[in-house]
């Protein structure tokens, strides 16, 4: 019996899930699909916390350096890659009411690609400005059937390994990162976890200007895009494609 058997027998409380799922940038986020008890405060710690993070360096008026953070640079994209993908793949309607109001995300309609949720839209400004058209044309084929009455999907990063140097590409690096997605039905049910181990390759951008007029959804992704990354690819490994084919 799978995890997910166990859980559907019983009249379940799901906040055992959220063991499950992230506890970085949007584990606050999690909390609203998958139980009732959200408390705000979590995600206002979160959000302050994030904001009163140093970034790796800071620039005043004519780009003269005033601050600089001595962090070790493979944790800080590890810490990057952990915090970004959870937010770029969160498939839900159901959003803290301190995001956005009424708790209710009602998406943002791209020419080409449809209706994807807006959380998603925000954050693929983590990526390149290359690679952003190719992966938002991918999320329509991840979104659940039942996205509009409810259901939703969201992954949890369970390991990054050491990042490793591209070759022949000075700068850019490749992080394996093992995954799940999880979906869950409009009663917030879990219904399905499956694997999403990825290549996801970063190289490093000037951290954003701050802005006194960022929303909530953008202020979090701002505290992330503050560690000084972009991710330009996120492409299943050869490895795992190798295996999966025999």
């Amino acid at each position: 019996m799978t995890f997910f058997d166990r859980l559907e027998r019983r009249s379940i409380n799901l906040q055992p899930i959220l063991t499950l799922l992230n506890t970085g940038i949007c584990g606050a986020l999690l909390l609203v699909i998958v139980g009732q008890g959200f408390n705000i405060n979590g995600l206002r710690r979160q959000v302050e916390t994030l904001e009163a993070r140093p970034v790796v360096v800071q620039a005043g008026q004519n780009q003269e350096l005033v601050n600089v953070e001595a962090v070790d640079p493979r944790n800080n994209m590890r810490n990057f890659v952990e915090e970004s993908l959870p937010l770029l793949f969160l498939l839900s309607k159901r959003v803290p009411e301190e995001i956005i109001p009424g708790g209710l995300d009602e998406g943002i309609d791209l020419h080409d690609i449809g209706r994807i949720p807006s959380i998603v839209h925000a954050s693929s400004f983590i990526l390149s400005s290359e690679y952003q058209p190719t992966f938002l044309a991918g999320i329509p084929n991840l979104m659940p059937e039942d996205y509009e009455h409810g259901g939703s999907k969201v992954l949890r990063v369970n390991r990054t390994a050491t990042p490793k140097p591209v070759k022949d590409e000075p700068g850019h690096w490749r992080i394996y990162t093992q995954a799940t997605l999880y979906q869950f039905d409009a009663q917030q049910k879990p219904v399905q976890a499956r694997t999403f181990n990825r290549d996801v390759y970063v190289r490093p951008v000037s951290p954003p200007k701050s802005s006194a007029t960022l929303t909530p959804v953008q202020a979090l992704i701002n505290a992330t895009r503050n560690r000084g990354y972009e991710i330009y690819d996120i492409a299943v490994n050869p490895t795992e494609v190798a295996r999966h084919a025999q």
